[in-house]
């Protein structure tokens, strides 16, 4: 994130004496993050500079800015020194040092670096008209903002965020020198994007810009996801994630002269989520598309492959669609009339996928593949043989769990395997319905995790039944298998039934699937041949780790002497 020396201003962050934000201005953070968040609105009070917050902001912004306590002065001198150097990573820091990156994973705030800002904006202006409004959708705090306006001087910029917190750093970040005289062209929107977005109709000449929101399609609230799918009329499926969702809805809005600009995860270059919105990418031959893949090290705090969208202003002529890397200099076009709207993550590869060949069937014909369960909060679900006989939690409560696979060096988890792990290892998941619940010592255990706060993460929250009762999530495949890689993907088999958790996947043999088919698939994909199978359908996620998506796993393509 940044180099900056911010320890004593952290340090008085975490320590001030305040109350807690509201749990819902950041749904998933701690007790003591949500007081941490309300100790920024000092810092974001003390960079603006004047007594009051303006007072055309969001009351929610207004009143977190006022209520706030002084600054001490090493304190005051130390975050001067660090923001006169660099603004936005400064403030970016300090949120992401306040709330922790699996927690920062509801509302998908992860913070794009100012070079790569940089590029989007160039990349737009090499072929596109300047906009005469823009938009910065999901706006942080602001760096995105910062940039627009100071490269369009004319253009009026509007960030819209749900995040009262990152917003009011965005406006305390509107006095800095680099772009206080254009505050008055900047206006701030506390609402979520995608409910705001049909109502805004300021003109033409909009540019939609910005990295949306990486909130994944299982932290969408069904009554959200409705709607969403709704509004935007079959470019997207149920699993979509929410940046695929604004995505779609975002093109569902655009006029003849707009446009848009977005740091995406590359996930919807292959989704089937996707497939109806890349369809319309292709179709849409009056606008030009331009995709370029991010650096694999764009963000400090996450492990994403990362492409930006850009879609131009709609033209009288017949638009190229162009796929490049970063730079821009290595690029080539797409064919429209017969590029299909599958697989469009290759198109950056050097390497092709494994080929499938006659007679050759995908793994999911013989298997059902699932990534494993999400517990929303593996601090209180997973637990080590210490926190177990800490709790005296009796073992009906309890399955096998299996979080990764580095500590087997087996092609079989059996049980002499799993009791060797040791004993502060979290191997264990806590399993029990409500009427289980009311054991004793899993009764305290339960109120233990009340009193942490972790009924109210998100996906405890929405979870069908009690909050603590994952058995309608449970996963126990026959097979596991690694995610992510950079070396060989370890692939075994479970035989003593144990759950895995969501940064594995797994599979279960399908009823009609022979023993010895079975045993010779999973010889395929430990040796080389299947292991470069596995690597050509990987997503290249940096510094040499691959990463496999479900969707590529299931549609894995089986030699055809596997069945002969």
């Amino acid at each position: 994130m940044t180099n900056l020396d911010l320890s004593r201003t952290l340090a008085w962050v975490r320590t001030a004496k305040v109350r807690e934000v509201a749990q819902g201005w950041v749904p998933g953070a701690t007790g003591g993050e949500r007081k941490s968040l309300r100790a920024l609105g000092s810092v974001a009070a003390h960079l603006l500079r004047t007594s009051t917050p303006d007072s055309s902001w969001p009351d929610e912004i207004r009143a977190w800015m006022k209520s706030t306590k002084a600054l001490p002065a090493d304190v005051v001198a130390e975050l001067d020194a660090a923001v006169k150097e660099g603004g936005d990573e400064v403030l970016a820091h300090l949120y992401a040092s306040v709330v922790a990156g699996p927690r920062r994973r509801v509302l998908g705030t992860f913070f794009t670096p100012s070079d790569e800002v940089a590029t989007m904006l160039k990349m737009w202006d090499t072929t596109q008209p300047a906009p005469v409004t823009v938009v910065d959708v999901g706006a942080g705090v602001g760096v995105f903002t910062a940039q627009a306006a100071r490269r369009w001087a004319q253009a009026h910029v509007t960030a819209v965020d749900v995040n009262p917190v990152t917003l009011g750093l965005l406006g305390a970040r509107m006095s800095l020198p680099d772009i206080n005289g254009d505050a008055d062209r900047i206006h701030l929107v506390l609402e979520d994007f995608t409910t705001w977005l049909p109502s805004w109709s300021e003109g033409t000449g909009r540019l939609i810009l910005g990295n949306p929101p990486y909130t994944r399609g299982q932290l969408i609230t069904p009554k959200d996801r409705q709607r969403l799918l709704a509004a935007c009329d079959g470019l997207c499926t149920s699993r979509a994630s929410l940046s695929a969702f604004i995505t779609a809805l975002s093109l569902k809005h655009l006029g003849s002269d707009d446009g848009l600009c977005l740091l995406l995860p590359a996930q919807w270059l292959e989704s089937s989520y996707a497939a109806g919105l890349r369809r319309h990418l292709l179709l849409a031959d009056r606008r030009r598309v331009e995709l370029r893949l991010a650096p694999a090290e764009l963000f400090s705090d996450a492990v994403v492959d990362a492409v930006v969208l850009l879609v131009g202003t709609e033209r009288a002529d017949n638009q190229p669609f162009i796929v490049s890397d970063w730079e821009g200099t290595a690029s080539h076009p797409v064919d429209r009339a017969t590029a299909g709207d599958d697989g469009w993550r290759s198109w950056f590869d050097k390497k092709a996928s494994a080929p499938r060949t006659a007679g050759s069937r995908k793994l999911s014909e013989l298997a059902i593949l699932r990534r494993g369960t999400a517990t929303g909060a593996n601090e209180f679900f997973c637990l080590s043989d210490d926190a177990v006989a800490e709790h005296a939690l009796p073992t009906t409560a309890l399955r096998p769990m299996i979080r990764r696979l580095s500590g087997f060096d087996t092609d079989d988890i059996t049980d002499v395997e799993f009791q060797q792990l040791p004993s502060t290892e979290r191997k264990w998941l806590l399993v029990v319905t409500e009427r289980q619940a009311e054991g004793t010592a899993v009764a305290a255990y339960i109120r233990h995790g009340e009193d942490q706060g972790f009924d109210t993460r998100y996906l405890c929250q929405v979870r069908s039944g009690p909050w603590f009762d994952v058995n309608h999530d449970l996963v126990t495949p026959e097979v596991v298998i690694t995610t992510m890689s950079r070396g060989d993907f370890h692939v075994v088999e479970n035989s003593i039934g144990a759950a895995i958790t969501n940064n594995l996947y797994g599979w279960r043999w399908r009823d009609d699937v022979e023993k010895s088919t079975r045993s010779r698939v999973l010889a395929w994909l430990r040796g080389p041949d299947g292991q470069a199978a596995l690597k050509a359908i990987c997503r290249s996620q940096g510094d040499g780790l691959a990463k496999v998506e479900p969707a590529a796993l299931a549609g894995l393509g089986l030699p055809a002497a596997l069945f002969e």
